[in-house]
């Protein structure tokens, strides 16, 4: 009878100590930067950025945020069911190939 009592001790334990450690949902701040054929793009983030559908002359993006973005192949009306994903680290930089890349979605934290 003493090893349940433990085992659930310690899970009931375990469970206290991730809901105690869990972070805030912050939205990300930084900027993204689009790079096109005529100019740079930035867009300064706040928390009404979600998802930026690409304009067609974007050739490269870099993610001048404190999150990891989602390029997806998919618009952003679409992109949450559809497309798909990769991943852009915070401070990185990716050459944008269409049709692979149509949209650049901010997860929610």
């Amino acid at each position: 009878m003493r090893r349940p009592a433990t085992a659930l001790g310690g899970l009931a334990a375990a469970a206290a100590l991730t809901l105690a450690t869990a972070a805030p949902a912050d939205a990300a701040t930084g900027r993204l930067v689009l790079f096109t054929d005529a100019a740079s793009i930035v867009l300064h983030l706040n928390d009404d950025v979600r998802c930026v559908d690409l304009p067609e002359s974007t050739r490269a993006v870099y993610n001048a945020t404190d999150a990891f973005v989602l390029l997806n192949s998919a618009g952003c009306a679409f992109s949450a069911q559809l497309g798909i994903s990769s991943t852009l680290p915070p401070g990185a930089g990716l050459r944008v190939e269409r049709p692979f890349t149509v949209s650049v979605r901010i997860p929610k934290s």
